[in-house]
This record gives C-alpha cells, structure tokens and sequence, in this order.
C-alpha cells in the first residue's frame, strides 16, 4: 500500500473519530439548549447568492534575489582603485577593483615583440615554398628543359630556355633633334642590309638621353619591334625610316625576349609540366620541386608563431585578472577592500545582488502538486509590510520533492517582479490562485450537510404536516450539486436558485457546533472537530 493511500485512510479514522464526538457534543448542546435557545436561534437564515470564488493554495517562503554573486580575486597585489561602495547599483563589467599590473604589462609587450619576430620568420619562410615552382620570365618557345624527374636541383641551376623567336628587335639610332619628333606606337619601315625584303616595324621606346656617335653627332636610339616572318635571325642588320625620317644607321636585330630560368632553392624534381618547344607564357609553371626539410622550416616557423600567440594570449588573460569587473547588472551588498589594501588571491572582494526581481520557494504537498501550473498567480504579504499587497508568478516547479515523515512535499519557486518595499530575507505568506470564478451562486460552506445536503424553505403547504422539531419550520433538506469551493463558499451547480432561502447552524459555544456540518462533497470528514473541555 503506497504512501498516500495510508495517510488517506488515516484522514477516513481520524474522521469517524471526529463525526462521534462532533454528534455527541452536538446532543448534548441541543439538550443544553433547550430551555434557553428556540429552534430559531439556534440557526442562521441567509440568501442563495451570486459571489465571486477564488480557490487558492497557502504557504510561507523566505525571499531571496533573482542573482547573487561573490566576487573572488584570482591574483594578488595592491589595489590602485576601487570606484564603487555598498549599496551602490552598478552595471554588468563595471570596474570594480583596479590592481597593480606593471609586471603583468612588462610581460606583455615582451610576448608581444615576440609574436612580431615569429610572424616575420614565418612569413619568410613560407614565401621559399614560392620558389618550389619554377615559372617562367617570359613569354616564348622552350629551346633548353636539361632536368629529369627526380634530378637533385641546387640553387642557381639552369632549369630551361625560353626565347621569343616570334617578335624580334632592332635598335636604330636617330639624330636626337629627329628622335624628339617621333613617339611610341609610330609605324617604321625597315629594310634589311643583306636582303631586298622590307619589313614593318613598331616603335616600343625612345631613349630619355642623347648619346655621342662615331660621327660626333648627338643621336638617341629608337627601338622597334618586328614580326619574325620566320627568315630574321639575330646578328641580322636593317635600316628603320618613320614618317619620313631616316636613321642615321643600321641597327642589328635580336631576339624581344631570351632568358634563362634558374632554381631560387634546392630540391628534388618532383613534376615537370611542359617539354622543348613548347609555348609557354610569362608566369607560367614549368617545373615543380619538393624539399623536405623546407616543408619542416614551415612546419616548424608555424609552431613557433602559434607558441607566441598563446604566451600572448596568456599575459593579456592575466592582465585581464588584474581588472575585476562586475560579473552581473546588480546591488553591492558588500565591499571587503578598499583603495591601498593589498588583496590576496582566492579572497571574496565583494558581493552583488540582482535585485531586479526576488523569488521564493513554496513546498506543496504532493496531494496538491498536480493543482499548480508555470504560470499561475500568486497574492504575496510580507509581515513586515502587512498593510501592502504583492503578486507574484508561478515560475518553476521542482519534480525532485523533498520527503519528511512519510510525506513528500515539491518546491514551487515564485517570482516577483515588483518589490518596492521587499528586501532578501523578508518573510512572507503566499497564496497560489488555483481558480478563480465570477459571479456563480454560492452558499457559505457551513450550509453544507453531509451528503450534500442543505436546509432551504420550502415553498409548498404539505411541509407542514412533516416537520422536523430539531429544524426550522418550513424549511426541508435539499440535495445539491456543488463546484468549486474557497475557504469560505462552495459553488452550487445544482439544486438551488437565487430565489432560495437557506438555514444552518450557529455556533453554540467556542468548543461545540449547534449542527453537522462539514467541506462539500467530503461526507466522511465533514464535521469539525468538538474540544473537550
């Protein structure tokens, strides 16, 4: 047999005790009533009414803060500032302690200065794995590739030659007064010395000085460009005429571009991505080479810049320690240090409430738990306000209950949100607002017989002839149908109407009742208890 059902049956004994001894002192008053009391006054006569019910659940608490914070030093040293004193409202990171951080600054910059060397070392290295891909210089014709796969390739190795053998050049020169009549893109006509073949030419640029000839003349040399018809070789000679104007000799043709690339680092030939003769254009990648011990320099220089930025990162946390903030939005409840006292790490410098709101804590018994929702509204009292009147709010009901005596009781936690007047600590009386209705037909719960049974006045003649001598007369037991019921009135669903009248006992003496009467709908612990004198 669970636990609840024994205490339900322990209420149903304690019950029939108190139904025999609520009969007997009831006997007894009416017996001692007799002389002195008419079967009138002995009774109350009221209205069925329309009122308001509210069904509520009652209990006590203790308030406390939405948030309470000790605040711990993590270092030690001397403190240099602290802006703030009990009762001040300060804000989330505010400063409240300022300590003496040279050292820790010291640090800093030392870590600092070297993350900034790590980094450079870093970045110059892993520039070298630039040189691991060997690109062309120039746009042409592969003439030379003298490497293999998995050739050994030591810095300053020729690796190929490239030549434009499509465009060819010649350097012709001008007396310089002429010279400053031509520009760049001027359309020139060459004739080469060996050969009857004319050829055109364009000019690319223009010498910014003059120079001395053989002759003694001041000339400035003009280069153009030309279109290898596929006949030009270097060493080949030619005569340039533009707008007119004749240079003052040959020139001798050579290739526009001719080069050779060369390995920037050593390696190994891991991939080669072009053959002689090939096209290639400036930028292109010719060659691939791999080197092991560059790829650990990198790894390594990586390491290293990763290491200082930790250190870094460290030394600014440890400052960070050295400026303790608000950790909440709240009030200074207590300030343990002052500007000039030397703090100690692990100690509490102060402590914060977040007075925004205050909650407490109900415990409900578990007969009642399933009645309470989040949500709910609850009328609050402290005893030292007792004129003022809160509301509160369900916020939290807490499954883990808490068992005492065989009965387990759930924490219930209520919110309030204003609490002018309130502080921490305060005690207070609360009622949660179970249900609530308006304006439904009532009767006072004293009206309640057993078995929902209640005196009302009877509207038809034939009562007379079966009247009771211990009831009013005219008045007959009528059974109803009741609702919801607050610590004063029962809703009435059934039975009566606002136009009934109804009677129930008085209370004949502080230890007795002139009748049963009991909680609606709960005929086997319907009588209060009779005090023996």
């Amino acid at each position: 047999m669970n636990k609840s059902r024994k205490r339900l049956l322990k209420r149903l004994a304690i019950g029939g005790v108190v139904v025999i001894l609520a009969a007997v002192g009831i006997n007894q008053a009416l017996k001692m009533g007799d002389e002195e009391l008419s079967i009138e006054d002995r009774f109350v006569f009221d209205e069925v009414k329309s009122r308001d019910l509210k069904v509520t659940l009652s209990g006590t608490g203790t308030l406390k803060p939405a948030n309470a914070y000790t605040v711990v030093s993590l270092i030690s040293g001397d403190i240099v500032s602290s802006p703030f004193e009990e009762g001040n409202v300060v804000s989330k990171d505010d400063l409240l302690y300022m300590i003496d951080s040279e050292s820790v600054s010291s640090n800093i910059e030392t870590a600092s200065l070297s993350l900034s060397d790590s980094a450079r070392m870093y970045e110059r290295t892993l520039k070298s794995l630039d040189d691991l891909e060997l690109k062309s210089d120039y746009s042409g014709t592969i003439i030379s590739l003298p490497v293999s796969i998995g050739d050994d390739i030591k810095a300053g190795q020729t690796i190929a030659i490239i030549r434009d053998q499509m465009q060819m050049t010649i350097e012709i020169p001008f007396i310089n007064s002429d010279a400053r009549q031509l520009k760049i893109g001027d359309t020139a006509q060459i004739s080469l010395v060996d050969a009857p073949e004319l050829l055109k030419g364009t000019v690319t640029e223009i010498a910014a000085f003059d120079e001395v000839a053989s002759s003694g003349a001041l000339i400035r040399k003009v280069t153009l460009s030309v279109v290898n018809p596929g006949a030009l070789l270097p060493g080949m000679t030619g005569i340039a005429t533009i707008h007119g104007i004749n240079g003052q000799s040959s020139g001798t043709f050579s290739y526009a571009e001719e080069g050779t690339i060369l390995a920037m680092t050593t390696g190994e030939v891991e991939a080669i991505l072009v053959k002689e003769g090939d096209l290639v254009k400036k930028g292109q990648t010719l060659v691939k080479l791999k080197n092991d011990a560059l790829m650990d320099e990198i790894e390594s220089a990586r390491n290293s810049v990763r290491r200082a930025e930790i250190s870094l990162e460290s030394q600014n946390d440890t400052l960070e320690n050295y400026m303790i903030k608000s950790p909440i939005s709240g009030t200074v409840i207590e300030k343990n240090y002052k500007e000039g006292d030397t703090l100690e790490s692990g100690k509490v410098v102060t402590t914060l409430f977040d007075l925004s709101y205050l909650t407490f804590t109900l415990q409900i018994d578990e007969l009642d738990i399933s009645k309470i929702q989040v949500g709910q509204s609850v009328e609050i009292k402290a005893g030292a306000l007792p004129d003022q009147l809160y509301s509160g709010t369900v916020t939290k009901i807490n499954i883990n209950g808490i068992t005492n005596g065989g009965t387990t009781s759930y924490p219930v936690t209520i919110r309030i949100d204003a609490t002018e007047g309130l502080l921490p600590g305060m005690n207070v009386d609360a009622e949660i607002i179970i249900e609530q209705k308006t304006g439904v037909l009532s009767v006072p719960n004293e009206a309640i017989q057993r078995g929902n049974r209640i005196l009302v006045k009877s509207t038809t003649a034939e009562t007379t002839e079966t009247e009771d001598a211990t009831i009013p007369s005219g008045y007959i037991y009528v059974t109803v149908t009741t609702g919801s019921s607050d610590n004063d009135y029962t809703e009435i669903l059934t039975g009566l109407t606002s136009a009934d009248l109804i009677a129930y006992p008085k209370r004949i003496a502080t230890n007795t009742l002139a009748f049963p009467q009991g909680r609606p709908g709960d005929a086997d612990t319907s009588y209060e208890e009779v005090e023996t004198p």
